[in-house]
């Protein structure tokens, strides 16, 4: 609803608006995907922009995508509908449709060129984008109402019925004492015109148009120069205080949805097991690749010919300690059963099957030695 912007009496001086806030009022789980290798993954590829790449994933990891994960934009809707209310006015935007005719109604006889004041109030609305509107009615009319400020705001509601207008009411007597003229007047602005019309700039115009009728200028003559040099000093501005929240709410709402949302995996909806050597030429072939699972592995071709494979050099530092079982546990195996090798179903590292882990990715060997 509209508000005082300020105004004044011949006898009360001048008074500030009554603006006040019009604003509103009112980790993820899933499947750890890594470029590099790690414990318990799996090796996939898939082309992005014409280039076969290759990433690591867990178990958890199933290729393709779940659209029905993008029902969760309904949870996120309002936390975005609340960010872009903070934006609207830290940005100061205005609205756009709504009737800009700027009205002019001299009830009380007081403008000698209509005309000219039109002209002055024209180019104040095609700077701002607030549309002004004068009005002036004689003591008379409002003295049911009390108050100038309280028809001010009916007859507001009256002209307009929109929050973009900003209307200045004149009023004086019918016929006025020449030593004393008892005149008032009064601003009233609707709610969406605020960050144009601050309370600032409202009252610097308040004290502009009130000095100049003070010092005997004609009502006329004073809103001209007074809508003259609130529009030659405008400059739209951002409100900072209010930018930065607003703009930290909606980044941290995208960035969480984001990835709740999955949409950092779509990329590797299409892919697949891969095996081979990656980009720098180091050995990563997935022998369990071309298999439902595990099991299916162990029962073919593939797995029995891997027994018969080098064993890969263990580093010094697991070497068994004196007293203990070693980090891979392999304890006192026999030398007869150090000969036999296994292949890691993560990495296909071949090693000794006495090691209750893979030495390469530190994985759990299903096929150990007891």
């Amino acid at each position: 609803m509209p508000h005082s912007s300020g105004g004044g009496s011949h006898g009360g001086g001048s008074h500030g608006g009554s603006h006040g806030s019009h604003g509103s009022h009112g980790g993820r789980s899933g499947p750890r995907i890594s470029r590099t290798h790690f414990a318990g993954a799996r090796r996939y590829s898939y082309y992005r922009h014409g280039q076969q790449r290759y990433f690591y994933a867990d178990q958890n990891f199933k290729p393709g995508f779940s659209w029905g994960r993008l029902l969760l934009i309904f949870f996120y809707l309002p936390f975005f509908f609340f960010g872009f209310s903070m934006l609207k006015p830290a940005l100061k935007v205005l609205p756009k449709n709504y009737d800009h005719t700027i009205i002019i109604k001299d009830e009380a006889n007081v403008i000698n060129d209509e005309a000219a004041l039109k002209k002055e109030l024209e180019r104040f609305r095609d700077k701002t984008g607030v549309t002004p509107s004068v009005v002036t009615v004689h003591n008379e009319t409002w003295a049911n109402y009390g108050r100038l400020e309280e028809y001010a705001y009916d007859r507001y509601l009256r002209e307009f019925d929109d929050e973009m207008h900003w209307l200045i009411v004149y009023s004086e007597p019918i016929d006025p004492d020449p030593k004393f003229n008892n005149w008032f007047w009064e601003g009233m602005q609707g709610n969406d015109t605020d960050p144009v019309i601050t309370e600032e700039r409202a009252d610097k115009l308040t004290a502009r148009l009130h000095g100049a009728i003070v010092k005997g200028d004609d009502v006329e003559t004073a809103l001209k120069t007074s809508f003259s040099q609130f529009t030659d000093n405008y400059s739209r501005s951002f409100n900072f205080g209010e930018l930065i929240p607003a703009l930290f709410v909606l980044g941290f709402v995208s960035f969480h949805a984001y990835f709740m949302l999955g949409l950092n995996e779509l990329k590797y909806r299409k892919a697949v097991p891969a095996d081979g050597s990656d980009i720098g030429g180091r050995s990563v072939y997935d022998p369990t690749a071309q298999f439902q699972s595990y099991k299916e592995y162990k029962q073919s071709a593939a797995y029995n010919g891997a027994q018969t494979q080098p064993v890969t050099q263990i580093s010094p530092q697991y070497t068994p300690q004196s007293g203990m079982d070693d980090l891979f546990g392999s304890g006192g195996s026999s030398t007869a059963e150090t000969s036999r090798n296994t292949v890691c179903q993560y990495c296909g590292t071949t090693f000794a099957a006495k090691y209750k882990r893979c030495p390469s990715c530190n994985a759990e060997n299903p096929d150990r030695l007891n």
